[in-house]
């Protein structure tokens, strides 16, 4: 995200930051809670639940630190992409089902662009998060001069 504050919103590259301010909490606990609710309304299951919420806190991170904050939706993309084959390898290691699966990498490429493409959604849903915190920051938690 650009460090500039008077820059026009609509100009500015939103992403997770490193710190935190109050608006940010605000918007981000907000969010999860909208998330969960939806979860619950769907009746989503509690390991389903857990999941989003640590796909979701891992492509923050990613977006706050890798490349320096330079490139969010890239580190969104391959942080997702590598979330879905973690959760993916652990499953099938896990499977107890009586016919073997094999782990033929041509198996996975697909697991990667599809984690690929939830990553960089979830990233771009990050950084509205993160800007509608510096709306929210500009109009009731500055000054007026």
């Amino acid at each position: 995200m650009s460090s500039d504050p008077d820059e026009d919103v609509r100009a500015r590259l939103y992403s997770a930051q490193r710190q935190f301010d109050l608006a940010t909490i605000l918007v981000a606990t907000a969010a999860y809670a909208v998330i969960f609710a939806l979860l619950q309304f769907i009746r989503a299951s509690i390991a389903f639940a857990a999941l989003a919420a640590v796909f979701i806190a891992i492509i923050a991170f990613a977006q706050a630190f890798f490349f320096q904050e330079k490139r969010p939706r890239l580190a969104s993309a391959l942080a997702g992409a590598t979330f879905f084959v973690v959760v993916i390898a652990v499953t099938r290691t896990l499977d107890a089902s009586p016919t073997p699966r094999g782990h033929d990498i041509t198996q996975y490429l697909p697991i990667v662009f599809v984690g690929m493409f939830w990553g960089y959604v979830t990233g771009t849903l990050i950084g509205s998060a993160f800007m509608a915190a510096d709306i929210l920051r500009k109009h009731f938690f500055q000054r007026k001069s």
